[in-house]
């Protein structure tokens, strides 16, 4: 169920996110104009014998731009070509246990920001960060533990283990517009488009398996999508496709969106066998679903025609590129029809593309890991190029790679899947705490005995079968 401003809310302080500017060093607090005593920092020497580690790390919206939250602060890693482009730690920040949760606005520069407290929880408020002015906005204060934080240029969504609040995200303040009860989701399970008018909100239901669509503050669809709990939720970038997957993790499901129809059943392991689903993500014009895990070292690519963001028109019906005759709902079709004849796993879509990740066991444990004790991340997040056939993966040992898919692996639908190649790998994050991005050079990295970490120039990568 949902509702507008029920008892008991969160509550809303502060400016909007382009609000008018306040000096940080006028000691009143911008989120509710308060006077605070100065905070007692760390001086730099200090400071730098910490060692700093991440507690969330993720792509931007876009695909952009890294955003990892630390035991300090948080960075932003623009992706290509790999640069560090922004670092804010608590001498900007003030006092603070790291940044548990981290989120940008697209197309601006600011920042929804969950910090951790001393017993190694999200804190229950969301602080709004403006770069441009490098002060806090304000704030949004809610009763429970803040799990995920989703902005769209319009509105904002701040997910709790039971319920997901929306608010405004204007110039004047922050509005509380709906609050939807969900399924226990202690993991911050949801999504949201980015941009585009109406926005676009997929979370679990309030039912096991259960996932609702919620289209604007009216237009809301809910359909059953797994037995299990839902593990992962993904969107297209314009909202027209969900992909889920269920807590067993060995098939994911397609479906439009504003119906709830599904299009693929994909099966990514064999049916029984345990499998940790980390990041799910469409590419955002060309007709392919990647697919990362925790709990294996491999990542899956899946060729979706069907949900091709570059051929679908205003109806959300896909068509030929010749103008000729329809082709949605040919996959629905067949599966609703063929399943009847054949166990589900001979009907499911097999991958058409795979890669083994450098450096990680089979078991998805990478040789390295730089995450904290309380670390929300659970294991590699991918990402596409906006355009090009170019898949980005970035994992928790703080290595990105960068992967062009092969050249026709949709050409032949029933032939083997193939195997990508790491066309590059950049480290990106280490725990030393003066640790500085190296442009232009390949770099490896190894554990040493004593649990140490050491970088060193390094030849291209290459993957071993």
């Amino acid at each position: 169920m949902c509702s507008t401003a029920p008892p008991g809310a969160p509550e809303c302080t502060g400016e909007g996110p382009e609000g008018g500017h306040q000096s940080p060093d006028s000691g009143a607090s911008p989120a509710t104009g308060q006077t605070a005593e100065a905070p007692t920092l760390p001086t730099p020497n200090q400071e730098n014998q910490t060692e700093v580690r991440l507690l969330c790390m993720k792509f931007s919206q876009d695909g952009k731009f890294i955003l990892a939250g630390t035991t300090i602060g948080w960075r932003v890693i623009q992706v290509d070509p790999p640069v560090e482009k922004l670092r804010r730690e608590r001498r900007q920040l003030g006092p603070g246990l790291g940044c548990s949760h981290l989120n940008i606005r697209q197309g601006s520069s600011v920042f929804t920001v969950v910090s951790m407290d001393q017993d190694g929880r999200s804190t229950e408020r969301v602080r709004i960060w403006l770069d441009k002015t490098k002060h806090w906005l304000g704030e949004i204060r809610t009763n429970y533990e803040v799990k995920k934080v989703l902005p769209h240029k319009d509105i904002v969504a701040v997910v709790c283990e039971r319920n997901t609040y929306v608010y405004t995200f204007s110039a004047s303040a922050y509005k509380m517009i709906l609050s939807i009860n969900t399924a226990e989701n202690s993991r911050g399970i949801a999504a949201m488009t980015a941009t585009g008018d109406p926005w676009v909100l997929a979370c679990p239901g309030e039912a096991r398996g259960e996932v609702r669509v919620q289209t604007g503050t009216r237009a809301t669809i809910t359909f059953k999508a797994h037995d299990k709990p839902i593990a992962f939720i993904a969107l297209s970038e314009s909202g027209k496709y969900i992909a889920t997957v269920s807590d067993v993790g060995s098939r994911a499901k397609v479906f439009r969106s504003e119906s709830g129809t599904m299009l693929y059943r994909l099966r990514i392991a064999t049916p029984g066998v345990l499998n940790a689903v980390s990041s799910m993500a469409f590419h955002p014009t060309l007709p392919f679903l990647g697919v990362a895990c925790s709990t294996s070292d491999y990542v899956y690519l899946f060729h979706i025609p069907e949900c091709s963001e570059a051929t679908v028109d205003e109806a959300g019906v896909r068509r030929q590129n010749s103008g000729g005759e329809n082709a949605a709902g040919i996959g629905s079709w067949l599966l609703s029809n063929v399943s009847t004849m054949l166990p589900e796993y001979f009907t499911d879509t097999g991958y058409c593309c795979y890669l083994r990740l450098p450096e990680v066991a089979s078991d998805g444990t990478p040789a390295v890991d730089t995450r904290a004790a309380r670390s929300s991340i659970q294991g590699p997040d991918i990402g596409f190029h906006q355009t090009q056939p170019i898949l980005h993966i970035v994992n928790y040992d703080g290595m990105l790679h960068e992967v062009r898919l092969p050249d026709g692996i949709t050409d032949t639908p029933a032939a083997p899947a193939v195997q990508a190649k790491v066309t590059s790998s950049t480290l990106w994050f280490a725990t030393r705490p003066n640790f500085q991005m190296v442009e232009n050079q390949m770099m490896t990295r190894k554990a040493s005995a004593d649990g140490t970490q050491q970088e060193e120039e390094g030849e291209e990568w290459e993957i071993l079968g």
